[in-house]
């Protein structure tokens, strides 16, 4: 046993000596079947390397806060899911984990060794810490997917907007941009699991940064559209952070506003004055017809909306597609190019058998030099947007009241938090992690005075319990 350890370590240090530093991860979690789930871990790694051999497996430690159950999975490479983008390759690592008991709370984490360092984190040194969490209490057979990142795309050209997508998924997903943090690398030593949080935050490089608006140098342009449905951050790079910067991103997901799971993306991103670069977002100001909320494109049923799509290619040649025939059917498109900008706009006009939310899917595809990644001198890469179409009836309490017929205010709040709806309701008032920290029945106001400042999430339901819609809340100090 002594000796298997010993070489274990051996091949650990191997690796650290030689390996470039990774670019980041992401895990997620999904459900197989009955207690199993599937774990899935990608890892990033420049083109150029690394020098020593890819590892065959990986390990993540696991533990619950219920029994403390602790242990240690191996996942393995999957040779087949490899994925190329610009100067980076992704590599994915998955098994499958029947859980022994049921917690409310799993942890699954992984430290990846190594970082470069970087303009806007103090990272030099640091190790790259993931993590995923899971509430097995809940059954949730049709949550498989807790999240989607695209193809990563590490270079950003400074002045040119930037959106980072995410796939729409059934539930509601609450997203934060969150400290990339750091732990002891233990991927490829499982001695290093312990039974508890061991991860702790990276500080920001100058007091320029925050986690609202400006986690990377962007002029304070960095937003989130959190909630249900397509989510995307968006920003535009600025001079300021040339160089390596690092955003890491978590996702809550809830069903029926209960607490299911966490996953965590951590991404290294470089700003450069000029490179090949693809570029997709939809254009807010071109909407006529319709509205955006922030996380959709909002639509009456026999109204006519039309919006467009704008795709930045740099100089490279690309070709655009899209499915609006299949899903905003009986829509039409219309493309134009004008030197490295295509703008694809789209016209709808859905009818009652419409209501609910379509999601127009955009992929640009484009050559990429990847020679150093031992795939072809030339590969068709791709670049990934979804614009999700939500499609309401006027005369539908239930749809309106995701949008404009249920509403809360003030927020941020400092003390009562009102809810404007046609009849009293219930409210919930819960922390991230998914536990009520307040509950009022039959009402339309709810008192938060009491609970340290931070973000919250404020279920409302009917008086039958039927879930109406969830709400981020901000808390404020009473000044």
């Amino acid at each position: 046993m002594k000796k298997t350890l010993f070489s274990l370590l051996l091949l650990a240090a191997a690796f650290f000596a030689n390996a470039e530093s990774f670019k980041g991860g992401e895990i997620w979690i999904g459900w197989s079947t009955d207690t199993t789930y599937n774990i899935l871990l990608y890892t990033y790694l420049p083109c150029t390397g690394p020098t020593a051999p890819i590892p065959d497996s990986i390990y993540v430690c696991y533990h619950n806060s219920c029994n403390t159950t602790t242990g240690t999975l191996t996942l393995h490479l999957d040779p087949t899911s490899s994925l190329p983008a610009p100067l980076t390759h992704t590599y994915a690592y998955t098994t499958d984990f029947a859980l022994p008991s049921a917690c409310d709370h799993w942890t699954f984490y992984t430290s990846l060794a190594g970082r470069d360092s970087s303009v806007n984190v103090n990272s030099a040194g640091s190790n790259v810490y993931l993590e995923a969490t899971l509430n097995n209490t809940v059954y949730h057979p049709f949550a498989t997917l807790i999240t989607y990142m695209p193809m990563y795309d590490p270079y950003l050209p400074i002045n040119v907007p930037y959106s980072i997508s995410t796939s729409p998924t059934v539930d509601s997903n609450v997203f934060e941009t969150i400290m990339p943090r750091t732990a002891p690398a233990n991927y490829l030593n499982p001695a290093l699991c312990q039974g508890g949080y061991v991860a702790t935050d990276l500080t920001f490089t100058d007091t320029m940064y925050n986690l609202v608006n400006n986690p990377i140098a962007c002029n304070n342009s960095y937003t989130i559209n959190q909630m249900v449905g397509t989510t995307t951050r968006n920003f535009t790079p600025a001079a300021a952070g040339l160089g390596k910067n690092i955003l890491a991103f978590k996702v809550n997901h809830y069903k029926n506003g209960v607490f299911v799971a966490s996953s965590m993306i951590d991404q290294e991103f470089t700003i450069v004055a000029d490179t090949v670069h693809i570029n997709n977002y939809l254009d807010t100001t071109s909407i006529s017809g319709g509205y955006f909320n922030g996380n959709m494109i909002e639509v009456e049923a026999g109204a006519t909306v039309e919006f467009c799509v704008i795709t930045v290619s740099n100089d490279t040649a690309v070709t655009v597609m899209d499915n609006h025939g299949v899903s905003l059917s009986g829509s039409s498109a219309s493309y134009s190019t004008s030197n490295d900008t295509t703008r694809a706009c789209f016209t709808w006009t859905p009818s009652a058998i419409d209501t609910g939310i379509h999601n127009l899917f955009l992929v640009t595809h484009y050559p990429v030099d990847s020679t150093l990644c031992g795939y072809h001198p030339i590969f068709d890469g791709s670049s990934q947007l979804f614009v999700p179409v939500n499609v309401v009836s006027p005369s539908s309490v239930n749809n309106l009241s995701n949008n404009n017929a249920v509403k809360i205010f003030p927020n941020p709040v400092q003390q009562t938090v009102y809810v404007q709806a046609a009849t009293p309701v219930q409210l919930m008032v819960m922390g991230l992690d998914g536990r009520t920290v307040l509950q009022r029945n039959h009402a339309n106001s709810i008192d938060i005075s009491e609970l340290p400042d931070g973000l919250y999430l404020l279920r409302i339901a009917d008086q039958n319990g039927v879930f109406i819609k969830m709400e981020k809340l901000i808390k404020t100090a009473v000044r």
